[in-house]
């Protein structure tokens, strides 16, 4: 195994994004052994895009660490071969997506009145 990754939260197997990132790179790319440590701040499975948040941003890091001058349309093109919603993650904007969710186009979204308020991800789905 050429990629070592520990999260006392997540197994290290076959399904992990991070891993499955690595090894699409590994396949075109010559990059060396690394280490990843992926530090969760949002549950795991609550369908809120961290995993694939963190596939996407594997791929940025890797192409930044091993200057690998990959452009972001190709990044986001193996983003959506780790899934359908990584690619949004890629260019870290408000986007609008269709499809199966990797045709996006980017929108214009201001949060600002929002900056203060806080809400629980739970209270968020609780009526789903």
């Amino acid at each position: 195994m050429n990629c070592i990754f520990w999260n006392s939260d997540l197994p290290a197997d076959t399904d992990n994004l991070c891993l499955k990132a690595f090894r699409l790179l590994e396949k075109d790319f010559d990059i060396n052994p690394v280490k990843i440590h992926l530090l969760k701040n949002i549950p795991i499975g609550a369908g809120l895009g961290g995993g694939s948040s963190d596939a996407s941003s594997t791929l940025e890091l890797l192409n930044d660490y091993f200057v690998l001058k990959i452009e972001k349309d190709r990044l986001k093109k193996y983003a959506a071969q780790l899934g359908a919603d990584c690619p949004f993650f890629i260019d870290n904007k408000a986007m609008y997506a269709e499809g199966i969710g990797t045709e996006l186009s980017e929108i214009s979204l201001d949060l600002s009145a929002y900056k203060n308020c806080r809400n629980q991800t739970r209270y968020s789905y609780f009526h789903c």
